[in-house]
């Protein structure tokens, strides 16, 4: 996918390319982040949660959060999920042998192989190893007085090396800086004891408050937060990065705008593949959460647009070329999106990954999604293979084609199937350059959005129990801020085994009610996000259709919100008051990015208003 045409706001450039000079940092290409999204209601909670750990797989995201259903004070918890696609599942405590009755027990990092965990309890540091990923976790272990020879002070944010032989940590211990500062022990080999502990220094010698929260794999960047000058509100995401590990620290990059706000926000994590990283916004949570400081996470996006005509293109391609060898370059991309040092093989890849369409698993693609990609060379032609099958796609050739081979031997760098995909359907794709010698193109992957149920929602499967879960699926200002949010779902208590409402109904036997109440906010509005993208003109769907029935003296401005595009209500403004149901019929025709449906929000706005509505019947038509 082209960077200019991720779906993403991404506002913050982040330059990290620092001067050439003794025992400075190597050059590394730019990125952006993308706009922060909330986790949500299944992981985050109505109280404190924060400081992410991700496993190397992937797969398990460790937390500390004060939530019932813990063992008291902060406990440690993880989420877990089958693949890389697939969303987090309900968090589980770590149960009494890990968390204590009281205090703070919080993750700090996790090793290598992902059988030790890293963590802080009681001002203290431990490891919980186990022999498995798959294996419960054993007892903790401290690590020892050498590391921490007094509890009096703060001790927290164990962050471990990938080889195991450097352990950051944040202390407010003497010989420190400002109001605690970022400290370092080392040992020789994972068999030997840790030595003492030093203090970082110079990138500590602001008076401030900072703590390490996240290491590279090669050990050469740091994340850290900090309340130092030059951020942007209380607690900032900051970097540094060195050229060796012999070598100082440079001197620290504030992360920017998009990550930091004028609240609390740090970096915890990291993503395996270095595309994803998790925020935390604790001590001060940022507007639009669950409840009290949650975690979030941003896609981290290379700039790819190396000679900055605002194209991605062959002329970019060209500069990594020429660049590769070479140990400092913009071009130096890959593995990770800061670069290796060097710009090779694994530059390149990324490189292709950001300049196709889609992107690389990409998983809203339209079913009349054009095929490119760009190229360097100036091949006889493109073979396209296309199916739904990776191993055929894969082991395919011009002398066997099983069927996927799709355009042989043409000169665009681009290719639209003759026929719409399917619906909700994984793809795998693979161009071949023709020349002489032919060789195997990669093969890369994306998902079909799902076709739409013509009834969006009609409000007849919640219940309180054994059904569809109200409050998770539309999500009102209980579970952001009501300072920022008035509205809420749902009755009070259940009736009849739901939390809708039985009375009043436009059809079936439920509706929703729809409390709002903007006297302390700007608005208030509920927003239902679809597990997967819809293409809301498939079937030939022309109309959105909405029922709403509201109650004498209500307020206010009717507006929904597809995707992020508002379409006010363009009724009488009396139907807001008015006790008999209302159809509001949107054209969808008249809108943008209807292909591509990734939420729903239905909101009132105007200074003071408040009032009922009952919403029932949401349905799409011809």
């Amino acid at each position: 996918m082209k960077l200019f045409e991720i779906p993403m706001v991404v506002t913050s450039l982040v330059g990290l390319s620092f001067l050439a000079g003794f025992d400075t940092p190597p050059a590394r290409a730019d990125f952006v982040f993308g706009t922060p999204a909330n986790l949500g209601p299944t992981v985050n909670s109505a109280s404190q949660d924060y400081m992410a750990v991700v496993s190397p797989d992937g797969l398990e995201l460790y937390f500390s959060s004060k939530r019932p259903g813990g063992n008291g004070g902060y406990d440690i918890w993880v989420t877990e999920r089958a693949t890389l696609n697939d969303p987090w599942g309900p968090p589980t405590n770590l149960g009494p042998q890990i968390n204590r009755s009281s205090g703070t027990d919080m993750p700090g990092s996790m090793s290598a192989d992902g059988l030790t965990l890293y963590l802080a309890s009681g001002q203290n540091f431990y490891t919980i190893t186990r022999a498995t990923t798959d294996a419960p976790w054993g007892p903790p272990v401290s690590l020892g007085p050498v590391v921490v020879p007094s509890t009096s002070y703060q001790n927290a944010n164990p962050i471990i090396s990938a080889d195991g032989l450097e352990l950051f940590f944040f202390s407010d211990r003497p010989r420190g800086y400002g109001e605690g500062s970022m400290w370092v022990t080392r040992r020789a080999t994972t068999a030997d004891p840790w030595g003492t502990p030093v203090n970082m220094g110079v990138i500590a010698g602001a008076p401030a408050a900072e703590a390490p929260t996240w290491l590279s794999p090669d050990g050469l960047t740091l994340l850290f937060f900090s309340n130092r000058p030059g951020g942007y509100g209380n607690f900032d995401a900051w970097m540094t990065t060195r050229a060796s590990k012999g070598s100082p620290w440079g001197p620290p990059q504030n992360l920017g705008p998009s990550i930091n706000t004028g609240y609390s926000d740090w970096i915890s994590a990291v993503s395996p593949d270095g595309r994803t990283c998790y925020i935390n916004d604790y001590p001060g949570p940022r507007p639009g959460g669950v409840g009290g400081s949650d975690l979030w996470q941003a896609p981290i996006i290379p700039i790819v647009d190396f000679n900055g005509d605002s194209k991605v293109d062959a002329a970019d391609l060209a500069l990594l070329s020429a660049e590769v060898g070479k140990e400092s370059s913009v071009c130096d991309i890959g593995p990770y999106l800061w670069g290796d040092g060097m710009v090779d093989d694994k530059d390149l890849k990324v490189f292709m990954e950001y300049s196709m369409t889609p992107g690389p698993q990409a998983a809203d693609a339209a079913c009349d999604v054009v095929l490119t990609w760009v190229s360097l060379s100036s091949p006889q032609g493109y073979d396209v293979y296309l199916g739904t099958s990776r191993a055929a796609v894969q082991m395919a050739s011009r002398t066997n084609p099983l069927g996927v081979l799709v355009s042989q031997g043409q000169p665009a760098t681009s290719y639209a199937p003759a026929q719409p995909l399917k619906f909700s359907t994984t793809y795998y794709w693979r161009i071949d350059e023709v020349n002489t010698v032919m060789r195997p193109g990669e093969v890369w992957s994306f998902t079909t959005v799902a076709y739409p149920d013509f009834v969006v929602d009609d409000f007849e499967s919640y219940a309180a129990s054994g059904g569809k879960d109200l409050f998770a699926t539309w999500v009102d200002g209980y579970f952001v801020n009501f300072k920022t949010n008035g509205a809420m779902v749902g009755l009070f208590a259940p009736v009849n085994g739901s939390f809708c409402e039985s009375t009043i109904v436009h059809g079936g036997k439920q509706s929703l009610p729809l409390a709002y109440d903007n006297s302390s906010a700007p608005l208030s509005e509920v927003v239902r996000t679809f597990d997967h993208a819809q293409d809301w003109t498939a079937g030939g769907i022309k109309t959105l259709s909405l029922w709403f029935r509201g109650v004498a003296g209500n307020t206010g401005q009717l507006y929904v919100k597809i995707n992020s595009t508002k379409v006010p209500y363009d009724g009488a403004a009396s139907n807001l008051a008015k006790p008999a149901w209302t159809v509001w019929n949107i054209d969808l025709s008249k809108l943008t990015g209807v292909n591509k449906v990734s939420s729903l929000t239905i909101g009132i706005e105007g200074a003071g208003a408040r009032g009922t509505l009952y919403l029932d019947d949401i349905c799409l038509t011809p």
